[in-house]
């Protein structure tokens, strides 16, 4: 038998005030952000063919370097530690289906030493190694827990592996220094790394709009010495989102978070909120130069042509 429209519309009504009045179980979880990007790492097929390809590169780039005789000094090759060479993503599951934040469980985690090989990490490290290049990992695991890392880099096979040659974060968690200490007796041929402060201190606690300048300014580097993992669940890209200050509320986080998406400009109202935040994230503009500019730029009390910075 069909339903009249009036009643239908009446068992409409009860249903909705059925369901306001029942009480439904929070499922939400400030961790929710990183299940995209956990799924996609431990899934993906892209990201396997990316870091098979990542260390296929850095293969290719050493190679180039075996071959040029000329090139004096004692070659090197250096890696970060997490998510470049061992596979930390089976502690993010759990982050993310307990509900905790880092670092709760962290060193519990890193003392059970059984994260996995980043596919392709081990043929390439290998391969360094026979070919008589020295390999350094510089990680940002603390000492409290550097022993355990050794052991588990040592358990997967990874070649020079040793309190000598796998250097943890001491005080500061900047690799400048520990990348010059390498420099000291080496010549770096290749590094790589997840996080774009692997490579060099430009990249450290900066900005979104900082961090992608430094990364056009070094275009050359990518991919003739520096190597990039991908890395989607976590890093310094997200932090600069937050502006590296994760102990705001996470309401506050989420919001921020969302703040930083650049949205399709399917309405004016998006189309005028994606203005409003172009125009807030924009450099400065350049000055337009006149003739009686360019000549005081000329002169010879100021300072000429445009400084690279040191690495």
């Amino acid at each position: 038998m069909g339903w009249s429209r009036q009643t239908a519309v009446g068992v409409a009504l009860v249903f909705v005030g059925l369901l306001g009045c029942t009480k439904v179980k929070d499922h939400s979880n400030k961790n929710e952000h990183l299940l995209s990007g956990t799924l996609w790492f431990q899934t993906s097929g892209e990201n396997r063919a990316l870091q098979l390809q990542a260390f296929n590169l850095a293969k290719r780039i050493l190679d180039e370097d075996l071959k040029d005789r000329k090139k004096k000094g004692k070659r090197a090759v250096v890696v970060d530690v997490d998510e470049t060479v061992l596979d930390n993503s089976r502690y993010q599951a759990w982050v993310i289906k307990t509900g905790k934040s880092y670092p709760q469980g962290w060193a519990k985690w890193a003392r059970k030493k059984t994260a996995a090989a980043i596919p392709g990490s081990l043929e390439f490290l290998n391969y360094a190694d026979k070919n008589k290049v020295d390999v350094f990992y510089i990680t940002n695991r603390k000492q409290n827990i550097c022993a355990p890392t050794i052991e588990n880099l040592k358990k997967r096979g990874f070649p020079n592996v040793s309190d000598k040659t796998v250097l943890c974060r001491t005080n500061e968690s900047g690799k400048t220094a520990r990348r010059d200490a390498v420099r000291k007796d080496h010549r770096i041929v290749v590094m790589l790394g997840d996080n774009l402060s692997d490579f060099s201190y430009l990249f450290d606690k900066k900005s979104v709009w900082d961090r992608r300048k430094s990364v056009e300014e070094l275009t050359a580097k990518w991919g003739t010495e520096f190597v990039v993992l991908p890395n989607p669940m976590y890093g310094d890209w997200e932090a600069a989102i937050v502006e590296h200050n994760y102990g705001r509320p996470n309401p506050e986080l989420m919001r921020m978070r969302y703040d930083a998406l650049t949205v399709a400009h399917l309405s004016d109202r998006g189309k005028k909120n994606n203005q409003q935040k172009q125009k807030k994230a924009a450099p400065p503009k350049k000055e337009e130069k006149t003739p009686e500019k360019e000549a005081a730029d000329a002169s010879p009390m100021l300072p000429q042509g445009k400084q690279t910075a040191a690495l």
